[in-house]
């Protein structure tokens, strides 16, 4: 099964039911995935479907009996439906043996026999189903790909990002990620340019970009909301948006990524196409060129092809500082047409290749913006301020940002961490949303909590957290400690005195866990200040303006994943990672509160853009220790923590994981299933995790699928 880049249930539904699962592009047509998914088998014969046909029961019952006879494959026809109306049928070499056929990646071009022995099969095999919208969907996007012919390869693998309906329903979009960059307090906003944006509660005023002469507002408003195109204008946008907002207003607005992989190979094209054109002799044709006296100079050559639009973040960021606006947020906004491309995290760069280039040891935030469909930032204008004499002798200022999961007052959570912060320390409090909405993830707060900071450090707790005395004080010493310190971790231990997190570790498979856990917290291996692959969240200080720099948290990888993430794109910039058990945390157990299929998602998400390069790393760790990995790495959660508690105001509860064949046929199967239902029947909160034995299904009775199912979901 061969996936491309799908957004719904297809990929948790390959892994459980194909031997074979490949990710690929999305390519616009299936040829391309064919040739994949056949180059990844290992039968003798291939028997090819697209996601919307089946085969009919005839074909069914008849295949072993095709597969026994002479011939080296089969065409097959296809019957085809629009809305249930049948518009005919048509013969596709659909079924072979894999030695006696070839692949045309083309457009409709699907497999070719190399063999005269090739037979047909006169009834319906294959039923294909559409609707009438899919079908006027197709018909236009093959009409595109047909005027594309000549294009370059990779205008036709992303042909959905040239399609003009869809780049109309994307610029109509409400952009609700800009919305929320928008900070409570506002009351007037100034929406300049193409950007649609409705936050509620404000009074809109609209411009174009760039601005006429007298369309300004008559005073300043709170925030401006911009669509920029980038290139040599921009800046003198920023100043002017910058002139027409309050001190202590926001700018917020989107531009182009200028180094999207798509614009650079378009341009990489072009200029190639234009000095290849010049050294074979071509030309316009006699008439059509330039007025005497009009083209260009001696020794000028060719016109180069226009740059590609867009701004790079560091670009962006100096316009913004050029135009009096201090930057508390920048994030990539990812293009889904695009693969993301794997980072290393030692900071020597990484290769990138392309249908029209071939690049070496690429900076992160280089490749990055590879795959970056837009720039999304939000900047504040505040007023200069002059530095205070001996500033750079006393300890930074840090803002403290916690996340509040619980309802709380002031009193109570100034009392709580108010004695953990210095005097010039500020704490930045942000509260779980309203009751009517859907409470946000840890990431999203924190990530809210430095957009609000104005400290030159940044921590993060949550109010699952309670720092010992001095925790602030070593955790920032740590930080000064280096240089070059990318981030630094506390020592987290739990209420009985166990440690939860000692830094995490890159395992076997590829995913992070928590190194140490349950060790006593004074063990010496836990004890010992180190460098480290990544470290928690919970606890961690790094450098705001380098934070808001690289978009914070993974809003999209869940907690689990985030802050190893944010860790590992601070290592691919050369920045280390330190874990310093002299800032001690106590913190509760908290369970995650995302399903099982939302950690799969997020764990492929961090294995495409880690894969090959997060080398396991628990073994270097666990060697200076004098410990086995695998023997931690087993020992470790696999999945999110279940929860133990059973809700507010209640008593906890034992939480149990149990991982086993329970779907396939093996030796403990029955009573694998008949424990986890005990274990449930009991009270105690248990979370199945199924492991695969063999491809023998055992079929259970629909009741009991039903409840395994609700245990795999936890």
């Amino acid at each position: 099964m061969v996936d491309q880049m799908s957004t719904d249930a297809t990929p948790e539904i390959a892994e459980r039911l194909a031997d074979v699962h490949v990710r690929d592009i999305h390519h616009g047509h299936a040829e391309p995935s064919r040739e994949l998914a056949a180059s990844r088998s290992s039968g003798d014969w291939i028997l090819v479907l697209d996601a919307d046909e089946k085969l009919s029961d005839r074909l069914k019952a008849e295949l072993p009996d095709l597969l026994s006879r002479g011939p080296d494959g089969y065409w097959i026809n296809k019957a085809n439906y629009v809305d249930g109306v049948p518009t005919g049928t048509v013969l596709h070499f659909r079924l072979f043996r894999k030695s006696r056929a070839t692949f045309d990646p083309a457009p409709h071009g699907g497999a070719r026999a190399v063999s005269d022995n090739v037979g047909t099969y006169e009834e319906i095999g294959i039923v294909h189903h559409k609707s009438a919208a899919e079908q006027l969907f197709d018909d236009s996007r093959y009409d595109q790909i047909a005027r594309e012919e000549h294009a370059s390869t990779a205008s036709k693998r992303n042909w959905l990002q040239h399609n003009h309906t869809l780049r109309q329903q994307r610029a109509g979009r409400r952009r609700t990620d800009l919305e929320r960059l928008i900070p409570k307090s506002v009351e007037t906003v100034l929406v300049a340019g193409d950007v649609r944006v409705e936050p509620p509660g404000c009074s809109l005023i609209w411009t174009d970009l760039p601005m006429p002469d007298g369309a300004a507002p008559g005073e300043e408003v709170d925030a401006a909301v911009a669509a920029l195109d980038g290139g040599p204008r921009m800046a003198a946008t920023l100043a002017a948006l910058s002139a027409l907002v309050r001190p202590g207003g926001t700018v917020i607005g989107t531009v182009p990524a200028a180094r999207n992989r798509r614009r650079l190979e378009q341009h990489v094209g072009s200029v190639l196409g234009s000095v290849l054109g010049s050294v074979v002799g071509e030309g316009p044709p006699a008439g059509d060129g330039p007025p005497a006296g009009e083209g260009p100079a001696a020794g000028e050559g060719p016109p180069a092809a226009a740059v590609p639009a867009g701004a790079t973040r560091a670009g962006l960021q100096a316009d913004l500082a050029d135009a009096g606006l201090e930057v508390c947020w920048v994030e990539l906004v990812r293009d889904r047409w695009l693969n993301p491309v794997p980072l290393r995290p030692d900071g020597t760069g990484t290769v990138v290749e392309s249908d029209e280039f071939l690049l070496k040891r690429v900076p992160a935030e280089v490749a990055e913006e590879l795959t970056a469909e837009e720039i999304v930032f939000a900047a504040v204008r505040r007023p200069a301020t002059e530095g205070a004499a001996g500033a750079q002798d006393r300890r930074p200022r840090c803002s403290v940002v916690l996340a509040r999961r619980r309802p709380a007052d002031a009193p109570a959570i100034r009392s709580a961490f108010g004695a953990a912060l210095g005097p010039d320390d500020e704490l930045v409090v942000v509260p779980p949303g309203a009751a009517d909405e859907p409470t946000p993830s840890l990431a999203a707060q924190w990530n809210t909590g430095a957009r609000m900071a104005t400290g030159q450090l940044v921590a993060f707790l949550s109010d699952d957290d309670l720092p010992a005395p001095g925790w602030l004080d070593r955790l920032v010493e740590a930080f000064r400690s280096r240089d070059d310190a990318g981030a630094v971790g506390s020592l987290v231990v739990g209420n009985d005195g166990m440690v939860e997190h000692a830094g995490l570790a890159i395992g076997p498979d590829g995913v992070p866990y928590r190194l140490y856990q349950g060790d006593v917290a004074h063990a010496f291996h836990v004890r010992r200040p180190r460098i480290m692959p990544a470290v928690a969240a919970g606890g961690m200080v790094t450098d705001r303006a380098r934070f808001v720099s690289l978009g914070g948290f993974d809003e999209d990888l869940g907690e689990d994943l985030t802050d190893t993430d944010l860790c590992l794109r601070l290592r691919a910039r050369g920045l280390p990672i330190l874990y310093t058990p002299a800032a001690v945390l106590r913190s509760s157990p908290r369970a995650t509160g995302e399903s099982r299929r939302a950690f799969r998602r997020a764990a492929r998400e961090f294995a495409g853009r880690w894969s090959g390069a997060a080398w396991r790393s628990d073994e270097i760790v666990c060697a200076g220790d004098g410990w086995d990995a695998n023997r931690q790495w087993g020992r470790s959660w696999r999945l999110p923590r279940p929860a133990a508690s059973a809700g507010p105001g209640t008593t906890d509860r034992l939480a149990v994981a149990w991982t086993s064949h329970f779907f396939e046929h093996g030796g403990y199967t029955e009573e694998a299933v008949a424990a986890v239902e005990a274990l449930d029947d009991a009270g105690v909160v248990v979370v199945a995790n199924a492991m695969a034995w063999d491809r023998r299904g055992t079929p259970l009775p629909a009741a009991k699928a039903k409840r395994l199912d609700s245990l795999f979901d936890r």
